[in-house]
């Protein structure tokens, strides 16, 4: 493995680390996420520090060299870890639809019982409308004409 392949791995996997150090902090990422990452990272600088693991593995797998397995394994590590987040993806996507129908029925039923209790309200208007205007309209007449006894003197 050359030189230049070590050091672009190192300083990969050292941003790499420092990249998801930074995003921990700032409670950016998921910390099974940062996992991968950090593991990933370590695994490039084992590789970039013992190229002899890597030429081993390299050998043992039919690679010509050990570069070669070293881009073989970033594309299947990166494959992999694209295809669990396009899982994790569909799913969120259905707790979404999900979430949202049952949030549009949650709002439909407020809806129909504000709906309700106003009918309610305004039906319990109107009867006391009523009694109170019977009973303006009794005290109505009985105000507006004397008493019998009164229209005797």
């Amino acid at each position: 493995m050359s030189l230049v392949l070590r050091i672009l791995l190192i300083v990969a996997a050292i941003a790499t680390c420092i990249w998801i150090c930074y995003k921990i902090r700032k409670s950016k990422v998921k910390m099974g996420h940062a996992i991968f990452w950090i593991v990933f990272s370590i695994i490039l600088i084992i590789f970039a520090i013992f190229p002899q693991i890597a030429e081993l593995l390299a050998s043992l797998f039919g690679f010509i060299s050990a570069s070669n397995f070293i881009f073989l394994f970033v594309i299947c590590a990166l494959l992999f870890k694209l295809f669990t987040l396009s899982i994790e993806v569909s799913q969120l996507g259905d707790k979404v639809a999900t979430l949202s129908q049952e949030i549009a029925i949650r709002y439909q039923d407020n809806k129909n019982r504000i709906a309700n209790l106003e009918d309610a309200n305004l039906a319990s208007q109107d009867t006391s409308n009523i009694t109170n205007s019977n009973d303006s309209q009794h005290k109505s007449t009985n105000s507006d004409f004397p008493a019998e006894e009164d229209s005797n003197i």
